[in-house]
């Protein structure tokens, strides 16, 4: 559900609603199976998909942070900066000189 849904990604009461378990209960089984909170998660595979567009498309950058469920680029591109070291518009032009 989350890969699928990155531009609206599922919460946790749709997480948990689907599995059949508590709220509590699913946060503590995704942690324990995945290694990492929920919504670290939802970030990492949004910027998963992002680096993908980057680096396969002529999407504009504004155009990418929206299809991975970022509603405003700015804040696209401090969240891709932080978690990658690099801003989307240098990742994209590492990728495409490879």
């Amino acid at each position: 559900m989350i890969e699928t849904r990155t531009q609206n990604p599922p919460s946790l009461n749709d997480l948990a609603s689907a599995t059949g378990l508590s709220r509590t209960y699913f946060s503590y089984v995704f942690r324990e199976i995945t290694g990492m909170r929920l919504q670290d998660y939802l970030i990492q595979t949004r910027l998963n998909k992002a680096k993908d567009l980057l680096s396969d498309s002529c999407l504009e950058i504004k155009q990418i942070g929206y299809e991975t469920g970022f509603k405003d680029s700015s804040h696209f591109c401090r969240t891709f900066k932080k978690k990658t070291g690099v801003s989307p518009t240098d990742w994209r032009l590492r990728k495409t000189k490879k």
